[in-house]
């Protein structure tokens, strides 16, 4: 009796090593594996115009080696991507406001996964400049408001009139960078807006609106 007891025992012990548990631990690498490859890079920085610039896209999932590409837009003037690497690197030449949509394809098989991402990406100019070139038309009698633009230097910025006045209803909030106010006759008005900046010694731009028939006041 006590030789069957033991070898029902022994049997018993062989079938758990044989079968194991039910529910095994996934290990990293298979759960890496499983999950579709997905982008993490969150924000691309601000570059400068003439100063070296490099940042590396980053993602996770899937199966490396990863492949990048930028799949709508383009990157700034003298940047480039390693499709490898995922560096964007480079010493961007002009100021540059724009998004780009990233693709990164992973290695699976037997078909490739794939995500993007669209991201804003800035290059601000290496000086003070006013972005505004235009303003829109205005009305007579109705509510006028248009916010005012610049890049470079160190905010925050101070506007004014240079030179000429804006049309009689309208005025700058100096602070804001923004004019507004309800014109209260026709015509055209020639004025130039300077922006300063908070560097010390401050700089200052200047740009003048030579017709501005695009911003022409009506009676429409």
């Amino acid at each position: 009796m006590r030789k069957l007891i033991l070898a029902v025992l022994f049997v018993g012990v062989l079938s758990n090593t044989v079968c194991g548990p039910v529910n095994q631990p996934v290990g990293l690498d298979q759960e890496n594996q499983a999950a579709h490859v997905k982008i993490t890079t969150a924000k691309l920085p601000i570059g400068i115009v003439g100063s070296y610039y490099s940042v590396r896209l980053t993602a996770r999932g899937g199966v490396s080696p990863y492949r990048w590409a930028v799949s709508e837009g383009a990157l700034p003037a003298g940047l480039v991507l390693d499709s490898a690497t995922g560096e964007v690197s480079g010493t961007p030449t002009q100021f540059t406001r724009a998004a780009l949509e990233l693709r990164v394809e992973d290695s699976s098989a037997p078909e490739n996964q794939e995500s993007s991402i669209m991201l804003p990406v800035t290059i601000e100019p290496d000086h003070l400049i006013i972005v505004t070139s235009g303003l829109p038309q205005a009305i007579i009698g109705k509510q006028y408001t248009v916010n005012l633009d610049a890049a470079g230097g160190t905010k925050p910025y101070t506007w004014s009139i240079k030179d000429g006045s804006l049309p009689s209803g309208l005025e700058l909030d100096s602070h804001l960078g923004v004019i507004h106010g309800k014109p209260t006759q026709g015509g055209t008005s020639i004025f130039a807006l300077q922006v300063t900046d908070s560097s010390s010694p401050p700089a200052s731009v200047a740009y003048r609106f030579p017709s501005l028939s695009g911003a022409d006041i009506s009676s429409r």
